[in-house]
């Protein structure tokens, strides 16, 4: 007669008799059959726990990937709505950043337009003394000129902002 150990419920182990040809008649011929056949019955039992154990392992690991499935699926449909956000918010920035420097450009041109008109004498049928500023005159123009210079300052600021905020999305999106 052989001996085996068989693992069951995980943690107790039983051990089994597996019986060899001709061991049941010695068992039987000294009044042992019946605990040959407890044993088969114990066999039995045991390889009955298992299954049962294994099938609700089955149940149990089919129910995990259902449920991996179903959060992979959403962090898909969560990725890309988050993927559209941020493609309209880029858009959104380099459509506010073309704006402001159209705006600049514009800016620039007045600014050289109202320097060279009001820095050059004109010349005509008025006196060379009366085509040069008055002191009020100068103020005034060097007010517009330093206005003119801020809100230019400004607007590039506010352009490299934007700019360098659109270079972050286009970074954050790529991911």
């Amino acid at each position: 007669m052989m001996s085996t150990t068989v693992p069951a419920k995980r943690l107790r182990i039983y051990q089994v008799h597996c019986l060899m040809p001709g061991d049941y008649d010695n068992y039987y011929g000294r009044g042992l059959g019946q605990s040959a056949f407890n044993y088969v019955l114990l066999t039995n039992r045991l390889l009955s726990d298992e299954r049962k154990l294994s099938k609700q392992l089955t149940d149990e690991l089919q129910s995990a990937r259902s449920q991996l499935a179903d959060e992979e699926a959403e962090l898909i449909r969560t990725r890309a709505k988050l993927q559209q956000e941020m493609y309209l918010r880029l858009t959104k920035e380099e459509k506010q950043t073309r704006a402001h420097n159209r705006r600049i450009s514009e800016l620039e041109v007045k600014l050289t337009d109202a320097t060279k008109r009001l820095a050059e004498p004109s010349f005509g049928s008025a006196d060379l003394e009366e085509a040069l500023l008055s002191p009020s005159q100068a103020v005034a123009f060097y007010n517009a000129v330093n206005q003119a210079t801020a809100q230019l300052a400004a607007a590039r600021k506010t352009a490299i902002r934007a700019e360098k905020m659109a270079r972050e999305l286009q970074v954050r999106c790529s991911f």
